[in-house]
């Protein structure tokens, strides 16, 4: 045991002791109190000074202004309730083998740096400046990563874009519009010095009633190829023979029509309206759903994870402002 002779110079030093270790002790005291769990995510625990450190790293780098107390809480609970969702998304990917590497986070920090007009190496030496709040942004860059590789690889898979589904939005978009389609059979003659004078002579002939396919049989010179009689609509017919055809019916025929060194006599076989509908309008109306399918179920997804999981939340903490 050690005395100290008696000295007033000692009973300073002893006085002075005494109430560093009194300050000490008052200082971890205090410290235990501001920081503690108020929130715990199944095993994981969310502290005050974690949500401190983001809403500071938040109010510091954005432009959103805090002016009362209760706007505070308020987005106090709404960072809180972000940063659970946070935990859940980083123990489900951990669960489903997903991990982020340091390049991935590296590229997404680039982008928030591009985006924001300011040079890359720049930013990420403002955000290191202070340990915390650069801990707290990786944090969120990181769920934010293993978010989408869990959407892209667990959920955008579940999405399905039917037919009927399109439709009815074309229809309620009035993105569809009606035109005719054909079937037809034709005589093709190759043009020659004879030929217009043939045409017109066929044309008149089935006018009265001769065989079609008598004629075609002994003029056309395309007749014994295998034939494709099917469909077209006036988008993929050229605009001389739509032209020449539009006002048809079931059963007509077309006057000659003269095209590059051919002269065509079209019979029209039917007729039909169908939809005529951009493709660009279908992937535009198609994407539109899948986004509407998908923002459901990633919501549902969130919700379930919530669900199944433990979540606590301290009832009131102190919030200083």
């Amino acid at each position: 045991m050690i005395f100290l002779k008696k000295n007033p110079k000692n009973k300073i030093f002893v006085k002075l002791l005494f109430l560093t270790l009194i300050l000490l002790l008052f200082c971890i005291n205090s410290y235990a109190k501001s920081d503690f769990i108020i929130a715990k995510v199944n095993n994981l625990a969310i502290t005050k000074s974690d949500l401190d450190y983001r809403l500071q790293y938040f109010l510091k780098n954005s432009s959103y202004k805090i002016k009362t107390r209760k706007e505070y809480l308020s987005l106090s609970n709404f960072m809180l309730d972000k940063m659970i969702e946070e935990s859940l998304i980083t123990q489900d990917a951990q669960s489903k083998d997903i991990n982020v590497e340091k390049d991935e986070i590296d590229q997404a920090i680039n982008y928030i740096a591009i985006s924001k007009k300011i040079n890359p190496a720049k930013y990420k030496k403002q955000l290191k400046a202070n340990k915390n709040h650069y801990n707290s942004f990786e944090n969120q860059i990181i769920s934010e990563l293993l978010w989408s590789k869990i959407v892209k690889n667990f959920i955008n898979p579940l999405i399905k874009v039917h037919q009927y589904e399109i439709k009815e939005m074309l229809i309620r978009n009035n993105l569809i519009k009606k035109q005719k389609k054909f079937k037809f059979d034709e005589i093709i003659l190759k043009k020659s010095d004879d030929a217009d004078i043939i045409a017109q002579k066929i044309y008149l002939e089935l006018q009265k009633g001769a065989d079609f396919d008598d004629m075609a049989r002994n003029f056309s010179f395309n007749y014994f190829e295998d034939k494709n009689i099917r469909w077209l609509d006036e988008s993929q017919l050229n605009n001389e023979v739509f032209k020449n055809i539009k006002d048809l019916l079931t059963n007509q025929y077309s006057k000659p029509i003269k095209l590059g060194n051919f002269i065509r006599i079209i019979k029209i076989i039917d007729i039909k309206e169908v939809d005529k509908i951009k493709p660009k309008n279908i992937e535009q109306i198609k994407q539109h759903i899948k986004n509407e399918k998908l923002a459901i179920k990633t919501k549902s997804y969130m919700l379930k994870l919530k669900k199944n999981s433990y979540i606590e939340i301290t009832p009131k903490f102190n919030i200083n402002f």
